[in-house]
């Protein structure tokens, strides 16, 4: 997805509010014509970077666009960007296959600054690579519980099946760092095949995290395939413990090849929980690929930690470790 998607599918909700009114006045005044295009503002730099310490650094440059545009703007390809760690230069990032990128590699700890100047505007961001946690242990429970029928069809016959397997994981990590911190959590598929959605709401972690994206809990999905945001605010030992289940049809978990995952917790700065659960609160689109993998994706207008225009920073540090289900 481009950044540009997720600012038509922000603006599209404030077209719902304006059409709600427009809808109203047509009534008292049929002839009347509405221009939107009043409403549209001078547009704004867009700086998307994603730095972790197992991937090369990537930014894109763009501008934000109004829903009414018939030609949306191209990202800048032509930029000096230059690249600072710890505040020493590490060269101007060259553009190739949509984004500006440099083949240095970061550690943990160490303090990101991109820079660049657009049409005479200078536009800045900095961050710093937060600190790996250990995955200490992983406990898994398996049980059958009550689910619609599902059908699995192979070469010599159809098998039905009336239930679904749940597979509860209890999560222990350790964080070397004391303080406050933030994390995201993902569990995929080692091999690619099919898995269930995975719950969330029995754990406080998590709920801490739904509290804060939305009071009312009735309109907040907290079951998912794309992993999800969590702090330990309010636990202030080093040592957590976090709590999911997978839930879905049998023949996701009979694989002839095994059925393995991969947990993976990221820790991410306070800047990238901030974004992230900004994007929850504010959209239903599949946003975990881009964040993950890329990092980059266009903010909705509560945060971002863009100097001289929009977008967001986003530094995080993965651990994985892979487990069997069998």
């Amino acid at each position: 997805m481009t950044i540009r998607y997720f600012h038509n599918r922000f603006m599209s909700e404030l077209t719902k509010i304006v059409l709600f009114f427009v809808a109203g006045y047509t009534f008292s005044s049929c002839e009347e014509t509405i221009d939107l295009d009043k409403y549209k503002g001078e547009p704004t730099l867009v700086l998307n970077v994603v730095a972790n310490t197992d991937t090369t650094i990537m930014a894109d440059i763009s501008t934000t666009w109004f829903f009414t545009d018939t030609q949306k703007p191209s990202s800048y390809t032509n930029l000096k960007v230059e690249l600072l760690i710890n505040d020493q230069s590490k060269g101007l990032m060259p553009y190739s296959n949509g984004f500006y990128r440099s083949d240095a590699r970061p550690n943990a700890g160490d303090r990101i600054t991109i820079r660049t100047v657009v049409d005479g505007k200078e536009l800045t961001a900095s961050d710093t690579i937060p600190q790996g946690v250990v995955i200490n242990q992983i406990e898994i429970k398996k049980e059958k519980v009550p689910g619609p029928e599902s059908v699995q069809v192979t070469p010599y016959e159809i098998i039905r099946y009336d239930y679904e397997l749940a597979y509860t994981y209890n999560i222990s990590f350790t964080d070397k760092v004391p303080g406050n911190h933030y994390y995201f959590v993902y569990i995929s598929s080692a091999n690619n095949m099919p898995m269930g959605n995975v719950d969330y709401s029995k754990d406080p972690h998590f709920m801490l995290t739904a509290q804060e994206i939305n009071q009312s809990l009735s309109s907040l999905k907290t079951i998912s395939t794309y992993g999800f945001p969590f702090t330990n605010i309010g636990d202030s030992t080093q040592h957590h413990t976090i709590m999911m289940e997978e839930r879905g049809a049998p023949f996701y978990y009979n694989q002839p090849e095994g059925c393995e995952r991969v947990i993976t917790i990221f820790s991410i700065t306070e800047s990238y929980y901030k974004y992230v659960i900004g994007l929850m609160a504010n959209s239903d689109i599949t946003w975990h690929g881009n964040m993950t993998e890329k990092g980059l994706v266009q903010p909705v207008k509560l945060f971002s930690n863009i100097q001289g225009g929009t977008g967001i920073f986003a530094c995080c540090t993965p651990t994985r470790t892979k487990v069997s289900l069998q």
